[in-house]
């Protein structure tokens, strides 16, 4: 069973796609699984539009996520294996664990 992707992880993929590749659609992209692992998650995708990427781990250069409740915030990962988006991760920039509630967010 898939699922959206929230508004986070939305934002999360949309501004690494915007720095990596910036023709590509996100309106293709469902979630098969998420893991939290207390320290973050990841948002392991599916493509429906089966766009080709060059592997590896993409991040942005000036972007983190602020949230209410981690001090200094979350940082954000895209895998692409076999040239296709593979997951998201989200980690807490320090010593914080996460509980995987995503709570008031906003860029930074």
């Amino acid at each position: 069973m898939t699922s959206e992707l929230t508004p986070l992880e939305q934002a999360c993929v949309a501004l690494v796609a915007s720095e990596n590749w910036p023709e590509f659609r996100l309106d293709g992209l469902r979630v098969t699984r998420r893991e939290n692992t207390g320290v973050g998650r990841y948002v392991h995708v599916a493509d429906g539009h089966q766009q080709q990427l060059k592997d590896g781990v993409y991040e942005t250069q000036q972007h983190a996520i602020e949230m209410i409740g981690l001090r200094l915030g979350l940082d954000f990962a895209v895998a692409v294996v076999n040239s296709r988006i593979d997951h998201l991760e989200l980690v807490t920039a320090g010593a914080d664990g996460w509980d995987g509630i995503e709570r008031e967010w906003k860029v930074i």
